[in-house]
């Protein structure tokens, strides 16, 4: 039995069917689901700092080159592949990819969503949509294009600096009429 089909065992045994159940985590609590709760399933022992710095990268910069942001899509690539879960690379071009393949990046590139919370925020878009049925990739994709769309607003109503969690929270809202208008 590999990997995967050990990880949906386990989910099983522990919350019955789970052919709609999926949650979000960050790297501390994976290392604590995967190591007390499913017993090294996921990974042996604990996120490497390689692991742990792609899954919370932030990059604050915004010049990127085409050459680096193919790199950050294949790392996401191929981390999803190799995990078999949804990877969201978080930061300016934010990538989302899935274990079968597919990858999008984002095309915001703000840094008043570098801002402590902010990833909260994320994850908590992405549950809601989860909860209302969106499978882990679309979700995942949502979400951050919504939190994407909020930041942008808080940006043109706040500016770059001073942009706090709680700004980017209230203004999904609007990101979502907006969106559902396009």
């Amino acid at each position: 039995m590999d990997r995967i089909e050990r990880s949906k065992q386990k989910s099983t045994e522990l919350f019955g069917n789970t052919d709609f159940f999926a949650f979000v985590t960050d790297p501390d609590f994976a290392d604590i689901l995967n190591h007390f709760i499913f017993g090294d399933v996921f990974y042996h022992g604990r996120l490497n700092d390689k692991q742990r710095e792609l899954i919370t990268l932030v990059v604050l910069a915004t010049n990127h080159t085409l050459t680096q942001l193919r790199v950050h899509v294949g790392v996401a690539r191929r981390m999803a592949a190799e995990w078999g879960h949804v990877v969201i690379l978080k930061g300016a071009f934010t990538v989302i990819a899935n274990p079968d393949g597919r990858a999008v990046m984002l095309p915001f590139a703000n840094p008043a969503l570098a801002t402590a919370g902010s990833g909260d925020v994320l994850a908590g878009a992405i549950v809601g949509l989860l909860a209302q049925g969106l499978a882990p990739f679309e979700a995942a994709t949502c979400g951050a294009f919504l939190h994407g769309l909020a930041g942008e607003i808080a940006r043109r109503d706040i500016g770059e600096a001073g942009v706090v969690a709680g700004d980017v929270l209230t203004r999904l809202p609007a990101a979502i009429r907006i969106s559902s208008r396009s």
